[in-house]
């Protein structure tokens, strides 16, 4: 049973994520026209994080996952959507299980990190439009969980073959 709900949420998460990050156009910086991809991670030698999730602003969920390790980076790609003003990133321990409420958050366990990271004040508006200028061009926000808060990184990069190229970046590095 716990594979069958395990397989739902990660099956049902992209679409859910797409549509709450599409409608969270208030306040937050538009660029549609351009991709944009959502990066979570562990830095090197944190502990895992269990039941972390990152709400902007207006309340979207914009990453989670049940369980952060060294092994499990995840990558997410949207279109059409904003960036947020700030980022909320929460960690739970103790949790029993992995039930979200009805908005799909984690329900169970204590919080018990809990960090406020800005993002749209320190994206300059000339990566925006380097990124919009051409075909190709992805906008990447980076969050880095450490076990005393998260660090923000965003980046412009071009696919126009393997490996990518970075246009510009800025951020926590």
């Amino acid at each position: 049973m716990k594979r069958r709900i395990f397989l739902a949420m990660t099956t049902l998460f992209p679409w859910i994520c797409a549509r709450a990050i599409q409608s969270d156009a208030v306040g937050g910086i538009d660029v549609r026209g351009i991709g944009l991809v959502i990066e979570h991670e562990l830095v090197p030698g944190a502990s895992d994080k269990h039941g972390l999730q990152g709400t902007t602003d207006t309340g979207a969920l914009l990453f989670a996952s049940s369980t952060l390790n060294p092994k499990n980076k995840d990558t997410g790609t949207y279109a059409g959507a904003t960036i947020p003003r700030w980022v909320r990133v929460t960690w739970r321990e103790g949790m029993t299980a992995y039930l979200t409420d009805k908005s799909g958050r984690y329900a169970t366990g204590t919080v018990v990190g809990d960090y406020t990271v800005q993002v749209g004040s320190q994206i300059p508006k000339e990566a925006i439009e380097l990124a919009k200028a051409g075909k190709k061009r992805f906008l990447v926000l980076n969050f880095s969980v450490r076990d005393d808060g998260v660090d923000f990184r965003w980046m412009v990069r071009l696919q126009d073959g393997v490996p990518f190229r970075t246009l510009m970046k800025g951020g926590d590095f």
